[in-house]
């Protein structure tokens, strides 16, 4: 257990509990604390995470996805829904955690079904708990009725909370429900609104058009993923009233490009899935190519002896793998994979790689004009001296 993880995270979930007033039906407030019957229901940060992220003070787990709706709705009304659900939180209050959020008799909402199935895609039954989900809403209070409309600008009041919360659980990856969450999510951890959704405007032509989203929260990368409530009206307006969950199936199967899974259970199966080497992949592209190993040795400027080194895992410098590159006239795919084989990349950051890419990419394999391109902005050239 993180012990410096788990106070953050009561503390946290103690001034969440100071920040909401006590319900009164006569207020003019609109969201309330879970106060219920005299007793502070919540002991988590929200009533959602009771479904997956409980006791995550006590484990402090590695959180793979971090789970956002809007809001939890209202507890205060008497519907037999309602009161189900507190006493299933009660219970587990008490003692007995293996308490399933859902019960088999009344299985939740057409929301939490739907989750049920779209998680599916993701490898979880949430019909048990899973150590590295955790489950939240943004608007960390209640509603005073069900009428009341839940706006960002409400929302965005716990933006801080929310940040905070993301800044412990250092998730991999938010998923984030709905157009409002997803703006809130993204504005909270950025401070800014995503341009990509103020220029699409209508939010299903952004989830079917959007780019990855990747931000960076104290040095960790997070990818935020929006996706289309799966309520009843989100899905209906997501899969134009027919076919239900058809287009919310095929956005979840999107989501699991974001953490392929880790399938090694020791070292030895680690290393026993290596693929190919470098000198593999070399021999495998001069054979396509009907090319001689003495065709690369000479052209690349290599000794005979240094070219048998690689088949030892003795790797060439990088500068000398570009030279390689451009004497096999490989595609930027074969020449990134090249590359990678040998442990280096081509970076965006770079300027020199970002000229090497450009050459390879617009299939223009002169050595004098790299040389030149290179020489012009005081770079190390590739095939001659400086």
């Amino acid at each position: 257990m993180d012990a410096e993880k788990s106070r953050a995270y009561k503390n946290l979930v103690a001034e969440m509990q100071k920040k909401y007033p006590h319900f009164d039906k006569n207020s003019d407030a609109e969201f309330f604390a879970p106060f219920i019957d005299g007793q502070y229901i919540c002991k988590e940060i929200n009533l959602y995470t009771y479904w997956q992220g409980l006791d995550y003070a006590k484990n402090t787990p590695k959180i793979k996805y971090l789970f956002v709706l809007q809001d939890y709705g209202c507890i205060f009304s008497d519907d037999e829904g309602t009161k189900n659900g507190l006493e299933t939180i009660r219970k587990i209050n008490s003692g007995f955690k293996n308490t399933p959020y859902i019960s088999k008799k009344l299985n939740g909402s057409e929301t939490d079904k739907n989750l049920i199935k779209l998680f599916e895609i993701l490898g979880y039954d949430l019909n048990k708990r899973n150590a590295d989900l955790f489950f939240t809403n943004f608007c960390l209070g209640y509603k005073k009725n069900p009428e009341v409309k839940t706006t960002c600008e409400l929302m965005m009041k716990d933006a801080e909370i929310f940040k905070k919360l993301c800044e412990i659980l250092e998730p991999e990856n938010i998923i984030a429900m709905g157009r409002k969450t997803f703006e809130c999510v993204y504005k909270s951890l950025t401070g800014e609104d995503n341009a990509e959704l103020l220029k699409f405007r209508y939010w299903n032509i952004f989830l079917e058009n959007h780019g990855d989203i990747k931000i960076r929260l104290n040095g960790n990368p997070i990818d935020i993923i929006p996706v289309a409530h799966c309520g009843t009206h989100g899905t209906e307006n997501r899969n134009a009233y027919n076919n239900l969950l058809s287009h919310q199936v095929r956005d979840w199967i999107e989501i699991k490009k974001f953490s392929p899974p880790y399938n090694h259970k020791t070292v030895d199966d680690a290393i026993g899935s290596r693929e190919e080497n470098f000198y593999n992949f070399l021999m495998q592209l001069l054979s396509e190519r009907n090319l001689k190993k003495s065709d690369i040795y000479e052209k690349a400027d290599m000794s005979k002896k240094n070219f048998s080194d690689i088949k030892l895992n003795h790797i060439p410098k990088k500068i000398k793998i570009v030279q390689i590159i451009f004497v096999l006239e490989l595609s930027i795919d074969d020449a990134q994979k090249l590359l990678e084989k040998a442990g280096y990349s081509l970076s965006p950051s770079s300027d020199f790689d970002l000229i090497v890419t450009h050459f390879i990419a617009t299939r223009n394999f002169d050595n004098n004009e790299i040389d030149a391109e290179l020489y012009k902005r005081n770079l190390p050239t590739i095939f001659s001296e400086k």
